[in-house]
């Protein structure tokens, strides 16, 4: 099966997710291979954080970072950037219409996915929030506790 196939069949698990979610929905969108903190295990972190904290204070996101394993699985032998992640996966479920928000981190403008995103967003007519740089300070403390803690 084609890396198309593959992320087009995942996106369609995704969409039958959405569909039994409480509204209204939102999405993080922020750095992840590109940008941010320079290394997707960083980036991941943050938007674990983000999205797990917000699920905790009764927000309905959609949590795409749980098929991050699959994506790598997918596209372990793909070269060069992730344009079929993009396309077949992330544009088919930004453009249902069933994700009422995204909600971009500070520093998603680093990220060349997220600037897709936005972009996608914007032409769809899908509201966009960018968050402010009082939150990446709070990420940024709390990330630096945690490199303390491993000191």
């Amino acid at each position: 099966m084609t890396y198309e196939k593959e992320l087009t069949k995942l996106s369609n698990e995704a969409l039958a997710e959405i569909k039994k979610m409480r509204h209204p929905l939102i999405q993080f969108c922020g750095p992840i291979s590109t940008g941010g903190f320079g290394n997707a295990e960083d980036n991941i972190f943050v938007l674990k954080e983000i999205i797990k904290g917000c699920k905790k204070a009764g927000i309905s996101v959609f949590d795409q970072m749980k098929y991050e394993k699959m994506f790598d699985k997918i596209l372990k032998n793909h070269k060069g950037y992730d344009f079929p992640l993009l396309e077949n996966f992330y544009e088919p479920v930004i453009s249902s219409g069933l994700v009422d928000a995204l909600f971009f981190i500070p520093m998603w403008e680093t990220s060349y996915g997220s600037k897709w995103e936005f972009d996608l967003a914007t032409r769809s007519g899908i509201k966009t929030v960018v968050l402010g740089d009082l939150m990446i300070n709070s990420i940024i403390d709390e990330y630096n506790k945690l490199l303390i803690k491993q000191i």
